[in-house]
């Protein structure tokens, strides 16, 4: 398995923006498709399907997963987000 440096939790602003930029150079022509979004219940949260496909940019390999995210939104802005995955 490729070695990372990416934490396992991160918190406030500035380190979700270094995160999502280290984690997106690990690959090349990365896409999102076939979002589905399912507004629950309780005011501000939010069940997201969508699947990711792309290439591993060390080896070139395709990278595809299905993919759910739990989002909570308070005030337009998004206070946690919980990613799950099937590679």
């Amino acid at each position: 398995a490729e070695s990372t440096n990416l934490p396992s939790r991160v918190v406030g602003k500035a380190d979700c923006l270094e995160y999502i930029r280290e984690w997106y150079n690990l690959f090349a022509d990365f896409k999102i498709h076939d979002m589905r979004v399912h507004r629950m219940e309780e005011h501000g949260v939010y069940v997201l399907e969508y699947k990711t496909r792309g290439f591993v940019a060390s080896t070139a390999k395709p990278y595809n997963q299905s993919n759910i995210a739990l989002i909570k939104v308070k005030d337009h802005k998004i206070i946690f987000i919980r990613e799950y995955w099937n590679p």
